[in-house]
């Protein structure tokens, strides 16, 4: 896992997944006892120093009762957003330009005609 930042538009899961913890008042040892995963390991998550992987998110979401769903979807939007603010803009291609016309056969000839006049 890579370590990634928030933006301002777009929460971490870490921070969800804190707000979850609250909610359940179970210890951060003991919601890791639960996933059957190191207390380093969930700590990384929650300092937003890496990004769950779905099978994290299922045992976190089991561990806590909540929705594998809605912790799942924390996960996506935040890639998402991620993904989106590293993207590199496509540069437009200026249109070609069209080339001049040139004088056919009837223009000359009705130039011509008019010149004659």
């Amino acid at each position: 896992m890579t370590k990634t930042t928030t933006t301002d538009t777009q929460v971490h899961p870490g921070d969800v997944w804190r707000g979850v913890i609250a909610d359940t008042g179970l210890s951060q040892s003991a919601v890791a006892e639960k996933m059957g995963a190191s207390v380093a390991g969930l700590s990384r998550i929650l300092r937003k120093a890496g990004v769950p992987s779905p099978d994290l998110t299922i045992k976190f979401a089991e561990a806590t009762g909540s929705s594998v769903t809605l912790m799942w979807q924390a996960v996506a939007d935040f890639q998402l957003a991620e993904a989106l603010k590293a993207r590199r803009p496509v540069k437009a291609v200026p249109a070609a330009k069209a080339p001049a016309k040139k004088a056919t056969a009837k223009r000359t000839t009705a130039k011509k005609a008019v010149a004659a006049q």
